[in-house]
């Protein structure tokens, strides 16, 4: 995919923020300084700086200049949700981040999926199985419905859980979920994977057994991530990382 010239200005931008280059309350270039820097018109840097406050990570203030938010102290989750559903493309170390995020959370969903599990929400759990595997087995299927039912399978264990926090923060991965599941279906052995991953924690889960629906959660999601973390180049420095895929 080509990122448009504001949008690697951007991206540029917010690492160099993350980075602290330019720190929490300090004044940032102004538009002359930026398309200087980055030998670009000053409306491309326009749309780039107008994409870091939609953000939150600058603010500009009247008859003053733009400024760094201090996002670290006052970020919420609506600024990852925010970055994910908005960015066309994301910096290779934030991308490690919120697979870390994803490697962290999910066995936790899992254990109280099977902790919480009850005849109604079991139900639901094994039709969204089923359907995954039927998806996973059929050769002619489109990898964009493949990672469409690995969704809703991943999203009925957060369900699961019965803790609004935690469904909520699974959709908010939805956007990068879907992409790099569209992703790992191409990649050799993950269909054959599934399939056993699907059975195995399913069963765990309707037997309420939490530790091993943990144990299975993190073992699936650390191969997952070897095997994407081996087809994508996520080396610092590395190219930024498309999350949508071009028309």
């Amino acid at each position: 995919m080509t990122l448009k010239v504001s949008q690697k200005i951007y991206l540029e931008l917010q690492k160099a923020i993350f980075r602290g280059e330019y720190p929490p309350n300090g004044r940032f270039p102004s538009e002359r300084e930026l398309a200087e820097k980055f030998k670009a018109s000053r409306s491309a840097v326009r749309e780039a700086v107008a994409h870091l406050s939609e953000l939150g990570l600058v603010k500009t203030l009247p008859q003053s200049g733009t400024y760094v938010t201090d996002y670290q102290s006052e970020g919420s989750l609506d600024l990852l949700i925010h970055l994910m559903q908005t960015t066309e493309a994301i910096d290779a170390g934030v991308l490690v981040s919120l697979l870390r995020i994803r490697r962290i959370t999910a066995p936790i969903f899992a254990r109280e999926a099977a902790l919480q599990a009850d005849e109604e929400s079991a139900g639901r759990l094994v039709a969204a199985g089923d359907e995954l595997l039927e998806a996973v087995r059929s050769r002619g299927r489109a990898t964009q419905s493949l990672s469409e039912c690995d969704f809703r399978f991943h999203l009925e264990i957060a369900r699961m859980t019965r803790d609004i926090l935690f469904h909520l923060l699974f959709n908010s991965f939805r956007p990068i979920y879907r992409h790099y599941t569209d992703l790992y279906y191409t990649l050799p052995g993950s269909r054959e994977a599934t399939i056993p991953f699907v059975q195995d924690l399913t069963q765990a889960v309707l037997h309420r057994d939490a530790l091993r629906s943990e144990r299975i959660m993190l073992e699936a999601l650390e191969d997952a991530e070897a095997r994407l973390t081996g087809a994508l180049d996520l080396s610092p420095g590395s190219s930024p990382i498309p999350l949508r895929r071009g028309k």
